[in-house]
């Protein structure tokens, strides 16, 4: 199961505060797991940036004719991935050329697509969104879109402080929302963690693993 999974700063803003002072979130690292690789130093989570990242990530807006978001390839209810479909479905009802990957654990990746061919996750959603089987959209049409609209000026404003968006700050925005997708709580994560054990059957399909794995 992937949930998200942040803590908020203890401290709130007043209500007098600036609109674009964010609210810094922590980035809470399960237990027993290692540190990330991804760079929070550039690119620091806030309440308000994941709330962008979230309306972008679920908004046509970024396709260009405003029927494919991010989340109609990496649905919620199927662990963000694609399972129903073996290509996912792209703009014109084309067919791309991959299946969708689940989305998770993105803090800790080093690439990303099945190729690995994009090895940052802040640039990632250029490749679907000018995609011509995908989002088919231009990001000069992107952003322009998102300009005039005063609802994601005044969202952009809160969380970098400028209300005309960016590539950098779109994509910023995009990677602090689905860098709260962290899958730890699953019943694989609570048996290492000592709080549940394997029936008999995944004990001994944990146990072949490895077999399966040198067989592929």
């Amino acid at each position: 199961m992937v949930s998200f999974f942040y803590m908020a700063s203890c401290s709130k803003k007043d209500s007098g505060s600036l609109e674009n002072n964010p609210t810094p979130v922590k980035f809470s690292i399960p237990q027993g797991w290692p540190a990330p690789v991804y760079t929070f130093a550039e690119n620091p989570l806030t309440e308000e940036g994941i709330a962008l990242g979230k309306k972008l990530f679920y908004d046509g807006i970024l396709s260009k004719d405003g029927n494919f978001p991010c989340a109609s390839c990496h649905q919620q209810t199927s662990a963000f991935a694609t399972f129903d479909h073996d290509l996912s479905h792209g703009f014109n009802g084309q067919f791309t050329t991959r299946n969708a990957q689940a989305l998770q654990n993105l803090a800790w990746m080093k690439e990303f697509h099945h190729d690995g061919g994009i090895n940052h996750l802040d640039v990632q959603p250029i490749a679907p969104i000018t995609a011509p089987n995908e989002m088919a959209e231009t990001l000069e049409n992107v952003l322009k879109k998102l300009e005039a609209d005063a609802t994601y000026r005044s969202m952009f404003k809160a969380a970098f402080g400028q209300e005309k968006p960016s590539t950098a700050s779109m994509t910023k925005a995009l990677s602090q929302f689905m860098l709260t997708m962290v899958s730890s709580e699953s019943k694989y994560d609570k048996v290492k963690r000592g709080e549940a054990t394997f029936t008999l059957p995944e004990s001994l399909g944990y146990e072949n693993r490895y077999c399966v794995m040198q067989a592929v």
